[in-house]
């Protein structure tokens, strides 16, 4: 017989079986999605503090040694001696780097800190102390504007940026966690995780000295900068935030700690809905015997049954990721504007590797649903053969 079988004939008699397997195979793409779309959200938010904020500004803090002082100096200049000399040295290496190229400008300052919350994890940024005059250049450099509350005026008052006001769920006034001497006196719209403070005088740091240094995008990696203008340390020894350091630190803190969560759900979703689908299609061939046996006594071969059957599944897996898909980008719409954003960080719709994982739980899912097809296929007898049977 030519004639081909039709799917949908089945599929229109059958809703309700059908649509038990579209929702079981939508419920594992939406599952594994958005779970690994929630904790892409940290390595999003971290990267975007690690790495796009060290295209425009870096932070270095040296060893005492590299400015040729150490414990002997202490000793014979005593502590306010040392902390003057070290200034001073601080002050020509200051001057050595403004010189070059693709530094914009570097400030020696005390260096607060604010935290960043994330799905996963808490991460540190800074909150530089600039002196009040060059306040405008410094977020002029950032395109950041005021958008709530005033410039600060005096030592200590400080700027946040909106994402971080979200964040840490502060409030205009409010004084950074573990700063009691700040105070915030507005708020930014900026494009990073942008925080700075002001100093009303010029004065020698003392809290956490750095040097912060304001970049065009084009300096990766501070060390060797450093290292080509004379100045010679340990990397163990020094604290330098460069984009270099940012996309190490990104890798191999967050994103590949993120990675060893995802398999793990990956791995049990897979093997959770695997079984489930696995034995609600089983229960459902057993119901079809009697249909394939009739197929094969009018003329059908196990063939044309098979390839009935494939099409009925590449409809049932079709429609499914299609669904899915419609239900997981609304998903994440909703949890950008009422979860995600609400809390300052930042995510992304896209990811094709994880698409192609689960193209790929799809593939497995149907290779394992050959094994009962084949064995129901192999079973089938003819009426006639079955009346032979019964005589």
């Amino acid at each position: 017989m030519t004639q081909k079988l039709s799917a949908m004939k089945y599929i229109k008699n059958n809703k309700r079986r059908i649509s038990v397997l579209i929702i079981s195979l939508m419920f594992c793409f939406v599952l594994f999605y958005l779970s690994q779309f929630l904790l892409y959200v940290t390595s999003e938010s971290f990267g975007d503090l690690l790495i796009h904020n060290a295209e425009k500004i870096q932070y270095v803090s040296l060893p005492s040694y590299t400015f040729g002082l150490d414990s002997e100096a202490l000793e014979a200049l005593g502590e306010e001696g040392f902390i003057e000399q070290k200034y001073q040295k601080s002050m020509e290496l200051l001057s050595k780097l403004k010189e070059q190229k693709g530094i914009k400008e570097v400030y020696y300052t005390d260096i607060y800190w604010i935290e960043l919350s994330a799905v996963v994890g808490q991460l540190g940024g800074e909150c530089p102390m600039i002196p009040v005059k060059e306040l405008p250049d410094f977020l002029k450099h950032f395109n950041a504007r005021i958008i709530e509350g005033r410039m600060p005026e005096k030592d200590r008052e400080v700027l946040l940026d909106e994402k971080y006001m979200k964040n840490n769920k502060y409030k205009l006034g409010d004084s950074l966690r573990d700063f009691s001497n700040t105070k915030i006196v507005g708020v930014l719209e900026s494009d990073y995780y942008l925080a700075c403070g002001a100093l009303e005088n010029e004065q020698i740091p003392v809290y956490n000295p750095e040097f912060v240094v304001l970049t065009d995008g084009t300096v990766e990696d501070m060390a060797d900068l450093l290292r080509d203008i004379g100045y010679e340390f340990e990397d163990n020894d020094a604290g330098i935030v460069d984009i270099k350091n940012g996309k190490e630190d990104l890798q191999k803190d967050i994103i590949d700690t993120i990675d060893n969560s995802t398999r793990v759900v990956f791995v049990g979703i897979t093997g959770i809905m695997s079984l489930a689908i696995l034995i609600v299609y089983v229960t459902y061939l057993r119901d079809r015997r009697n249909e394939w046996c009739l197929y094969c006594s009018i003329g059908f071969s196990r063939k044309n049954i098979y390839y009935a059957v494939m099409r009925e599944l590449l409809f049932t897996f079709i429609t499914a990721l299609a669904i899915g898909g419609v239900i997981t980008l609304s998903s994440m719409v909703i949890l950008e504007h009422t979860m995600i954003g609400a809390l300052g960080l930042r995510c992304r719709y896209f990811y094709p590797d994880m698409l192609f994982q689960i193209l790929c739980v799809y593939a497995l899912i149907m290779g394992l649903l050959q094994i009962p097809i084949r064995v129901a296929l192999y079973k089938i007898r003819t009426i006639d053969a079955i009346d032979d049977d019964l005589l």
